[in-house]
C-alpha cells in the first residue's frame, strides 16, 4: 500500500480493515484518481468512504445523523464513521439542486434502492455537466446473494412506471429464502430487514440496466468505464447534458 494511499485512509481505521477490504479500497482509489476533482457527494460511505485524489473534496450524504447511525449500526461500534454533512433521503438528493455537485459517488448503495432506476435520474440530476456519478455494485455471483435471482430489465421498469410498491413483498421472501438456503454463511450488516439488497446484478446485467436507462428512458450520460473489481464492479458514468 501506497504511503500517499494510507495517508488518504488512515483516519478511517484501514489498519481494522480485512485484508480483502483495503484491497478493495485500493482498486477502487486507482480507478477515481483518474476521474474526479472539485467538489463532490459521497451517498451512504458510513465507515468505509471512498478514498479521494488530490485536490478532490466531498461532502457526506446520508439519511440519519452520526448519532442515529451509530445506534442502527451497534455491530460497528468500534470503527469510525464518516461525518455526516448533508441528511438527505439519498436516493431522491431534494435538498441538493441540479447540477449542484462536481460528481456523486455511491459505493454498494443502488442494490438497497427500491427504485433503482429512479435513483440514476435523481443523482444525474445532482450532478454538473461533463461531470462523474462513480459506482460500485455487488458481483451477486461472487457474494451472499449468488442464489437470488437476477433482477430483470421488466422487474426495473415496472419499479420506475409504476412505484416499487408492488414488488417489495416479493423481494423479501426472496430475499429470506435465499438467506435460509445459505444460512452456513455469515450475513453482512446490508442483507439486515432494516438494510436489504432488493436487487441484485451481474455486471453485464447492469450494463444492460445502464443502456436501458440511457437509450429507453433517455438519462444523460455515458459510460466511460466499467471493471470488475473482485467481488464487486465499478461503473463510472459522466453526464452529458
Amino acid at each position: 500500500m501506497s504511503k500517499l494511499f494510507f495517508c488518504r485512509l488512515q483516519n478511517w481505521a484501514v489498519l481494522n480493515l480485512s485484508p480483502r477490504h483495503r484491497l478493495r479500497m485500493r482498486a477502487r482509489y486507482s480507478l477515481v484518481n483518474c476521474y474526479l476533482s472539485g467538489h463532490g457527494l459521497e451517498i451512504g460511505a458510513l465507515h468505509l468512504p471512498l478514498p479521494l485524489p488530490v485536490g478532490a473534496q466531498v461532502r457526506y450524504v446520508d439519511c440519519m445523523d452520526q448519532a442515529t447511525l451509530r445506534n442502527a449500526y451497534p455491530e460497528l461500534a468500534f470503527v469510525p464513521f464518516v461525518p455526516v454533512d448533508i441528511v438527505d433521503d439519498g436516493e431522491v438528493l431534494a435538498s441538493i439542486g441540479d447540477g449542484a455537485a462536481g460528481f456523486v459517488v455511491a459505493n454498494h448503495v443502488i442494490e438497497h434502492c427500491q427504485n433503482p432506476l429512479q435513483t440514476l435520474e435523481n443523482w444525474l440530476r445532482a450532478v454538473s455537466r461533463g461531470n462523474i456519478l462513480f459506482l460500485t455494485v455487488p458481483e451477486m455471483t461472487m457474494t451472499f446473494d449468488r442464489s437470488r435471482r437476477l433482477t430483470s430489465i421488466d422487474h426495473l421498469i415496472k419499479d420506475y412506471c409504476a412505484g416499487p410498491g408492488w414488488s417489495k413483498a416479493e423481494h423479501f421472501e426472496e430475499i429470506y429464502g435465499a438467506n435460509q438456503r445459505g444460512q452456513d454463511e455469515e450475513l453482512p450488516i446490508s442483507e439486515s430487514a432494516s438494510h436489504p439488497h432488493y436487487h441484485v446484478w451481474t455486471m453485464a446485467s447492469f450494463a444492460e440496466t445502464l443502456a436501458v436507462a440511457r437509450e429507453d428512458l433517455g438519462l444523460p450520460f455515458v459510460v466511460e468505464e466499467m471493471r470488475r473489481l473482485d467481488a464487486e464492479f465499478a461503473a463510472v458514468l459522466r453526464k452529458t447534458e
